[in-house]
């Protein structure tokens, strides 16, 4: 581990956290403090980083990771960014202005009132829709073909409601995965973070109260969101629950009492010619069959199929492996996949519930 890079240990249940606070000084005429976590904040370290470098700024980047060898991480030691422990309070006037991209901690008001300009936050999505820390994910459950980027000043205890600076929409496109999707926002997100900066006077100036009207939550993404529910869901709801929880944890049912994970879903579009030669609606569902030519397992589903190419149950294997070796033997006939509630409910379709159960 680098020389310059300070680290504090704290322990969560059984599971040891690294937290690091990197910092590198130069002589400034703007100085900001970069706090990130991820895959989502690096392109807008990078962004900053680029543009401010050659007018010797001062950076100090915050980064919690179980490993140094996240992505922020290593471009921080790759750019000499020097390491400092987390939580950090700067002195008051150490420097102009915050930015926050996908950091996850609530910043105590200590924090926030030690910079003249507050600090920015970048949050993808249209605030005030999809508040929380899984926007991404949400909107893709939601179905939306439109979202975008915020930046918006962080207020003292709490999240994503403080007065916005700029907002910028841009389309879905039919079929993304939550990843590809955060790898457009983030791309957009760092253009919107230059234009901030360099405008921030007038746009504080501009700064406009979050509506109250279209509020809605954003959870963290858990372990009970990957349930399918095989009576209850749709084609579209499970290719939609693929892509926005698949990319945190493996879609999972249950066969035979254990918990089965099915991966690497066919593409809706893929699979209708698949679907024209399997029954309609007189097998029960959750029933899988083995289709020959996609070499996928196709299961029946609310007004459908869907289908998967690979499984993991007790292993990882092919859908024909599965087939041949759970599904085929007349022991296993009339064997379905069981259905799990998943508090999904107001993301499928031709659901009237109103209230999110996530």
């Amino acid at each position: 581990m680098s020389p310059f890079l300070s680290k504090c240990l704290s322990l969560t249940g059984m599971q040891t956290r690294r937290r690091y606070c990197l910092t590198q000084s130069k002589s400034q005429p703007w100085k900001i403090l970069f706090l990130g976590t991820d895959d989502f904040s690096l392109p807008h370290l990078q962004a900053v980083h680029n543009r401010y470098e050659r007018f010797d700024v001062t950076y100090i980047l915050i980064i919690e990771a179980l490993t140094f060898s996240c992505a922020v991480g290593k471009y921080a030691m790759q750019a000499g960014i020097q390491g400092h422990v987390w939580p950090y309070v700067p002195q008051p006037g150490a420097f102009d202005v915050g930015v926050v991209a996908s950091f996850g901690h609530l910043l105590p008001a200590e924090l926030i009132n030690a910079f003249p300009h507050g600090i920015l936050n970048v949050h993808p999505s249209l605030l005030p829709k999809f508040r929380g820390s899984a926007p991404i994910n949400h909107t893709i459950l939601s179905g939306d073909s439109v979202t975008g980027v915020s930046i918006m000043q962080i207020a003292a205890h709490r999240f994503d409601v403080g007065p916005l600076l700029l907002q910028e929409k841009c389309n879905i496109e039919e079929g993304i995965s939550a990843t590809e999707l955060r790898s457009q926002l983030s791309s957009l997100g760092s253009k919107m973070l230059l234009h901030a900066l360099s405008d921030l006077h007038n746009l504080e100036k501009e700064a406009k109260v979050q509506s109250e009207v279209g509020v809605s939550k954003a959870p963290k993404i858990k372990l009970k969101h990957a349930r399918v529910n095989w009576e209850r869901q749709t084609p579209r709801d499970i290719d939609r629950q693929y892509r926005a929880v698949g990319t945190v944890h493996t879609l999972q049912s249950e066969w035979q009492g254990q918990v089965v994970k099915m991966d690497d879903m066919v593409p809706l579009k893929e699979f209708q010619p698949i679907e024209k030669g399997l029954p309609s609606n007189d097998v029960p569902c959750g029933t899988p069959l083995f289709h020959i030519a996609s070499e996928s397992l196709c299961i029946k589903c609310r007004d459908g199929w869907v289908a998967f190419r690979q499984i993991v149950f007790k292993k990882q294997m092919s859908a024909k492996d599965f087939s041949n070796g759970y599904i085929s033997s007349d022991r296993n006939h009339g064997e379905t996949f069981q259905s799990h509630e998943n508090g999904l409910r107001n993301y499928f379709e031709n659901n009237t519930i109103a209230e999110r159960e996530c």
